[in-house]
């Protein structure tokens, strides 16, 4: 498996992510490719972003930068709502917090799952 997964839920304007635990250099760079390709043929405003990050690991210093690029990323298209859902990861959830405030990601709702 590719290191994500990324489809759109038509019906009910969801567009799903799943991240897997690494992703390489290139795979980082198709998802970017594939997510702003998907994101700029739809209404944003009015989808939500549903992020499965149960799979992922806490972040290593030197992969911050590009998970601090990637939710810079996820604000862009102005989604409704946005949903990261970590599973029972107290220390990777402080981390998105963290840096979602930085990037300015306001509407985003981090769960345990």
């Amino acid at each position: 498996m590719i290191g994500y997964e990324l489809h759109e839920d038509k019906l009910m304007k969801v567009i799903h992510v799943v991240v897997n635990d690494k992703m390489t250099l290139e795979q980082a760079r198709k998802f970017a490719e594939d997510y702003k390709s998907l994101t700029k043929s739809i209404d944003t405003r009015s989808y939500v972003l549903d992020i499965d990050c149960t799979a992922m690991k806490v972040v290593t210093p030197d992969l911050i930068d590009n998970l601090s690029e990637t939710l810079k990323m996820y604000k862009q298209p102005g989604f409704h709502k946005v949903i990261m859902k970590v599973r029972h990861n107290n220390i990777l959830k402080m981390q998105l917090t963290r840096l979602s405030r930085e990037a300015e990601l306001t509407n985003v709702e981090i769960i345990n799952v």
